[in-house]
């Protein structure tokens, strides 16, 4: 063992006692004893507290370099790091601890985001003796944050951060994260560090394409400013110095030397590109035994699966992952044969899956498996639309480690349209306490017009003191349009089912029992709504007392009213109430104006002289432009004249350009012309002339000489001639325009079907294309897409379609 990790592992003082983990080349120091045979921590609520420099670096998730065999000395664990540009940014960001901050690593996997943050704090002359606080899951910060456990003068690491910040816990994890980085404790702060792949850094930090919003906490936390970028490749430059420094670590002269062009130097270290190769063109039987295995964890995974996989998970559900030829006369320890393939051979120095033991906390066989990273990022593209074995959502249903795993394998089933996984799923996850498998199964059901079931389940939800499930239920109850429920929560003082009443009649048109309903609760937004009402069923004058006792936005209201409904009298002698209203004289002038309007259109042009006679040469101006704008231009002229004639500037300015003749004739012949577009050239016209003629041969022709944009013209014309076999070819090998093309040809021309076997793959802009048109009545294939996504799909992506929904009401 090196003298650093001798001195990492060297306990001092009153440390208790020290737990060696086999295999996992850490060692960790807990401040505690034993007693009655069980560890018990100093730290707070029984978590161990460690210095950084009492950690060590693959305990904090840095990869192992691979393996260099036949040296005559032995190599240290860690490779000699080589900084980058991101390195002098975290330290220039790592230079001032005056106050709060989180600092956020972003990029692809194995680019040596842990490993920088390692050293960075490793080797930070205060930081070294700070406290280390490393969560392992969501639930384990969110218990840290919410008892304020996060002390000043500690490094909270968050490796992999987006696990902490979505899901169940998430936007609440990501809410008080954001309250501690703004606190300030200038003399021993906070330092949040955490790293994130980019496709999650854009998910967490993009604006909603819609209403919902689920990720608002975690954007508001993520700004630019926490930011450092990691690169996926080295310089061109460091990999020719590590090509050629005989003093070198082998393993990095090595990696750069096998990183190829891309220059993916730490992912060649730990052996990722080997493992991608292994496992997606397996050249033996024992390799398409074990990528068998890993295709069972990657999918999952993709599916949202979180924890490792449990052994008896990954053996039930691999069969399915198997060719034909495979299964026939398999040995009765094929599965052992793959997974022992998959997680324990080294040859590329990093395995498939990385052994756990999730049972208990003492020393044992593992018993459940997680997935190397870099295999898991390759997996997210490429493999994003395989179809998934019926047999995994099955096998998933009785073998997931926990309740939370089985919600969201349940979500991922219901978005893609397979209802028959998600209802066993979501029922198993709701049963085990998940609060967002509830409501997603209650939406299942709804959906399924099964609402006497989703309310019952709903109902018992909220009898269990789940706040968060009245809401839902008011609304399924409007839904069902059960007034009687519903009037049960109103009498209880719930305002909202009180609004949600008042939706449902008045969209059957029941106005009359409205305002009493309303008038129960003396709020804005009631008073608001009420008066709205109260104008539908012509009663103004109710209406317009209850804005004269509002605010501001209430007076406007009542100025727009009065109007609207041609109350010249009422506005003539409109006077500001000072309640709630702070706009003073404001609204008295906007009553004038509108008066003027008013008179304007119905040509009552003295009243209108006589109203500008009384106000200041402002509002006279305001005066002139309505009656202009309403075509009275002498009258307009006239009052413009008497504030002009009394010295107002921009009165005369006005009046000019009043008398001022419009211009009209040819257009100047000396203006600037418009810049000349760039004609194509001769072969983007030939292409776009044979797709205009739907001339197939020829265009094809031209595409085979390597012209791509004619290619991506015969795609879209054999698409539009209902031929999509070019563009599903290029979208499912990643091609996005392709793709986006792909399904908005597909939703053009009602291919229902096969929009539902995209979704059922994963396609989420199939699946909007199918909202698209189950929401557009006028269009042909409208009722086929209610009914598919009502009924739903198989695993293969073939329609349900039943004789009749069961349990309608």
């Amino acid at each position: 063992m090196t003298e650093k990790w001798q001195s990492i592992n060297r306990v001092e003082g009153d440390a208790g006692n020290v737990v060696q983990a086999e295999h996992v080349g850490a060692v960790h120091i807990h401040n505690g004893h034993i007693h009655d045979g069980h560890l018990h921590n100093g730290g707070p609520r029984g978590r161990a507290v460690a210095r950084v420099e009492s950690w060590s670096p693959f305990a904090l998730q840095v990869h192992r370099p691979l393996e260099v065999s036949g040296l005559a000395e032995p190599l240290p664990e860690l490779t000699t790091y080589v900084r980058r540009e991101h390195d002098v940014v975290l330290d220039k960001k790592l230079s001032d601890l005056t106050k709060n901050k989180l600092i956020v690593l972003v990029g692809g996997s194995a680019t040596g985001k842990t490993r920088a943050l390692w050293e960075a704090i490793s080797a930070h002359t205060a930081l070294r003796a700070w406290k280390l606080v490393y969560p392992r899951t969501g639930a384990e910060l969110h218990d840290l944050l919410v008892h304020d456990e996060v002390e000043p003068g500690t490094v909270l690491w968050l490796n992999e951060m987006h696990n902490y910040i979505t899901g169940p816990f998430g936007e609440e994890v990501a809410a008080r994260l954001h309250v501690l980085v703004q606190e300030g404790i200038p003399t021993r702060p906070v330092v949040v560090v955490g790293t994130l792949w980019p496709e999650f850094w854009e998910m967490l930090v993009s604006e909603p394409v819609s209403l919902d919003d689920p990720h608002s906490s975690a954007r508001l936390l993520l700004d630019n400013d926490s930011r450092v970028l990691v690169a996926e490749a080295f310089s061109e430059r460091s990999i020719a110095v590590l090509r050629n420094d005989l003093r070198a670590d082998p393993r990095l002269r090595i990696a750069a030397n096998a990183a190829g062009e891309r220059g993916a130097v730490i992912q060649t270290l730990v052996g990722g590109p080997k493992l991608v190769r292994r496992f997606e063109t397996p050249s033996t039987t024992v390799d398409r035994y074990a990528a068998a295995v890993v295709s069972v964890a990657l999918d999952a995974r993709r599916l949202g699966h979180g924890h490792p996989f449990l052994t008896a998970f990954l053996a039930k559900a691999s069969a399915a992952y198997l060719a034909e030829d495979d299964r026939i006369d398999a040995p009765s320890d094929w599965f052992e044969q793959g997974l022992r393939r998959a997680a324990r051979d080294r040859s590329h120095g990093v395995t498939a899956l990385l052994p756990r033991r999730m049972t208990d906390d003492q020393p044992g066989a593992a018993d459940s498996y997680d997935l190397h990273d870099y295999l898991e990022q390759h997996s997210w593209q490429s493999r994003r639309f395989l179809s998934i074995p019926a047999s995994l959502w099955e096998v998933a249903r009785d073998h997931s480690a926990s309740a939370r795993d089985l919600s969201a394998l349940g979500n991922s089933a219901y978005v893609r349209l397979i209802y028959g996984a998600a209802e066993p799923l979501l029922t198993a996850a709701a049963d085990g306490g998940d609060e967002a498998a509830t409501f997603r199964l209650v939406d299942l059901l709804a959906l399924q017009q099964r609402f006497d079931e989703a309310v019952l389940r709903l109902g018992r939800f909220a009898a269990e003191g789940h706040r968060s499930a009245r809401r839902p239920l008011v609304d399924l109850l409007a839904r069902m349009r059960a007034d009687e429920d519903l009037m049960e929560f109103v009498n209880g003082g719930d305002r909202y089912a009180t609004w949600r009443l008042a939706d449902v009649l008045e969209e059957r048109g029941e106005l009359g029992p409205l305002p009493t309903l309303l008038r129960q609760h003396d709020d804005r937004a009631s008073r608001s709504r009420l008066v709205e009402v109260l104008l539908k069923l012509d009663r103004v004058d109710e209406a317009l007392d209850l804005l004269r006792h509002g605010n501001s936005a209430a007076h406007f209201r009542m100025i727009g009213v009065m109007r609207d409904r041609g109350l010249v009298d009422e506005l003539k002698n409109f006077e500001h109430v000072d309640g709630e209203c702070v706009m003073g004289g404001l609204c008295a002038q906007h009553a004038r104006c509108q008066l003027v309007e008013l008179l304007a259109e119905r040509g009552e042009l003295d009243q209108a002289h006589r109203l500008a006679e009384d106000v200041d040469d402002v509002e006279r101006r305001q005066f002139a432009l309505i009656l202009w704008k309403h075509g009275h231009e002498e009258d307009a002229r006239s009052i413009m004249r008497r504030s002009a004639d009394a010295g107002d500037l921009m009165a005369m300015r006005y009046l000019k350009d009043m008398y001022r003749p419009a211009k009209r004739g040819r257009r100047n012949a000396r203006a600037p012309k418009l810049p000349r577009v760039l004609a194509p050239s001769a072969r983007h016209r030939q292409a776009n002339r044979l797709a205009e003629q739907h001339n197939v041969g020829e265009l094809r022709a031209l595409a085979d000489t390597g012209y791509e944009y004619a290619r991506w013209r015969l795609m879209n014309l054999l698409g539009e001639l209902g031929n999509v076999t070019l563009l599903e070819s290029a979208a499912d090998t990643g091609d996005v325009r392709a793709h986006r093309r792909l399904v908005e040809i597909l939703a053009g021309l009602g291919r229902v079907d096969e929009l539902g076997r995209r979704v059922a793959r994963g396609d989420g802009i199939a699946r909007a294309e199918l909202l698209w048109l189950a929401s557009t009545r006028q269009h042909t294939s409208h009722e086929e897409a209610v009914n598919l996504l009502r009924s739903g799909v198989r695993p293969d992506g073939s329609p349900v379609r039943p004789a009749s929904l069961a349990g309608s009401r």
